[in-house]
């Protein structure tokens, strides 16, 4: 009887940390996507690629919410590495944020060089 209550305990463990590790990915990004849309604000560009972010936010969060219903450990394991998937999307998206800022801040900066060249 103890050997079974043994392999039960083990085996809510590990549902237990792959539920946890789903989250995690589901936090970090939320994370990502609350900083590029912190961004766009301020910078007024890359506004659909932030969107981008936060619906992969959002998918994140419904596979760290499945992960909670798997009755076995694999399955749990199966939506954190979904969630961790698109986790990296979520960093994908906001570095085209990034990118379309500096773009924009580029084009900025040559307008106003050959702005300041024309008045001289």
């Amino acid at each position: 009887m103890k050997m079974r209550a043994k392999c039960r305990h083990l085996r809510d463990a590990r549902l237990m940390v792959a539920i946890a590790d789903a989250h995690s990915a589901a936090d970090v990004a939320g994370r990502i996507s609350s900083e590029a849309g912190t961004w766009v604000r301020r910078m007024g560009a890359g506004a659909d690629d932030a969107a981008d972010a936060a619906a992969c936010a959002m998918r994140a969060r419904i596979a760290a919410e499945r992960a909670e219903h798997c009755s076995t450990s694999a399955g749990a394991w199966s939506c954190a590495r979904l969630a961790w998937a698109i986790a990296a999307s979520t960093r994908e998206a906001s570095e085209r944020v990034n990118a379309a800022i500096a773009e924009s801040l580029i084009v900025a900066s040559a307008t106003e060089w050959g702005l300041q060249g024309h008045d001289q």
